[in-house]
């Protein structure tokens, strides 16, 4: 049977405790009131999209919904998903999948497929690029 070690000094334990120790709660009061903001409110959401992008997309998504209609509803679906057009942000083809219960791969090909599809459309020469 092995022998356990303990460490002779405590030096990874007294760093932890130094580390929680400088913690602060994001829910502290800032300012001289504490009806004030708070700390949480002061710092930067640099991961969520910000209003104009909300507005973009919602707006992109509303105006390419009359050309996603021309697919069928499953692959008008996977496009809205994967380009965000929902307002909900871009998915990857694996939560897309897990989704609509489909392989990665399958997602993959009916969103090619739809993308050529739409091209080939000659009402749609805009997205011939």
């Amino acid at each position: 049977m092995g022998t356990i070690r303990v460490p002779r000094h405590p030096a990874p334990v007294v760093w932890l405790e130094n580390v929680k120790a400088g913690c602060v709660s994001l829910d502290v009061p800032v300012g001289e009131h504490p009806q004030t903001t708070t700390l949480g409110e002061l710092l930067e959401d640099t991961e969520a999209p910000t209003v104009e992008q909300i507005v973009e997309r919602r707006a992109l998504g509303a105006a390419l919904a009359p050309i996603l209609d021309r697919l069928a509803p499953r692959q008008a679906l996977i496009m809205r998903l994967r380009y965000g057009l929902d307002g909900r942000g871009q998915r990857t083809h694996s939560q897309i999948a897990d989704r609509v219960g489909l392989t990665r791969q399958w997602v993959r090909s009916l969103e090619r497929d739809s993308l050529a599809r739409l091209r080939e459309d000659p009402d749609l020469g805009l997205l011939a690029g």
